[in-house]
């Protein structure tokens, strides 16, 4: 994503992003001189983004816009009517979408639509990855899906940066999509258990969150406690031996809850949420 980032948006252009999102695209822009601008994602509408929370965002520096479904941090899955209503937006002020799907094959209810499915005029960018669908987060392989007049600039923006994947890594992710897929779906289904676990445990705790449709996270509110997302998960660390993300890790304005992984063993993670409950009652109180 650095590498389109570099070579399709000039520095000084803008670029929207979710609040809350993956705190990499930031970091990204920034090394690119680029300018995030967040738009919110709202927990009454499942954290998914809505066109009209988007557009009075776009100037005329405004340059691309980054989708992430299923969704880090939050696993919300944004719906195919959606995705077309957004797409729409891009298309009336020319901007490209960089739409990343890594967490493709992790879903709970219906599998995502991608957003490439809508593209009549070669604006979408899409961004796969071996680690979440296989387990190969080290192995660091994933792939784009591109117009054909964009593919060769952003090879050129690649070779100084990463150059290629290393060949062992390569030959262990051709092993992984060519071979049996029942580890797919297993892995699939005991991210759905733990996520129907995390959720009883935090509704009979009174714990609010937002459903996760995919992915393996979990935003849970912590605004309860009565203190900062980073004093909370400061203490949290400290006191209770439980480590969560802080939500403006991931916005600015995403204070209200802290980020639960659910890509631990079962028994831990609902010790830890257990605990995070606990931890949210006694210091709220």
């Amino acid at each position: 994503m650095y590498s389109a980032l570099v070579a399709l948006v000039d520095p000084g252009s803008e670029v929207l992003l979710g609040d809350p999102s993956w705190p990499n695209y930031g970091l990204m822009m920034r090394l690119a001189g680029v300018t995030p601008v967040h738009f919110p994602l709202r927990p009454s509408q499942a954290l998914v983004p809505r066109a009209a929370d988007i557009e009075p965002l776009i100037t005329d520096r405004t340059r691309a816009i980054i989708l992430n479904s299923p969704t880090n941090p939050s696993g919300a899955i944004t719906p195919a009517e959606v995705l077309h209503e957004l797409l729409e937006l891009a298309r009336a002020y020319d901007l490209w979408v960089l739409s990343d799907e890594v967490y493709d094959e992790m879903w709970f209810d219906a599998p995502p639509a991608s957003m490439a499915r809508f593209d009549t005029d070669g604006r979408v960018l899409t961004f796969f990855s071996f680690s979440k669908t296989y387990a190969m987060t080290g192995w660091r392989v994933g792939y784009l899906v591109a117009p054909a007049p964009v593919v060769n600039p952003i090879l050129k923006t690649q070779e100084p940066i990463t150059s290629c994947v290393n060949a062992p890594a390569q030959k262990a992710a051709i092993a992984a999509i060519t071979g049996p897929q029942d580890c797919v779906g297993e892995m699939r289904g005991s991210y759905q258990e733990r996520r129907d676990l995390v959720m009883s445990l935090l509704d009979a705790r009174g714990v609010p969150y937002v459903r996760p449709s995919g992915a393996f996270y979990l935003m849970a509110d912590i605004s309860a406690a009565g203190m900062s997302d980073v004093e909370f998960c400061r203490r949290l660390v400290i006191d209770k031996a439980v480590a969560v993300v802080p939500g403006t890790t991931f916005g600015p304005n995403s204070g209200a809850f802290a980020r639960i992984s659910l890509a631990t063993a079962t028994e831990p993670l609902l010790e830890g949420v257990g605990r995070l409950a606990g931890a949210v009652a006694e210091w709220g109180s």
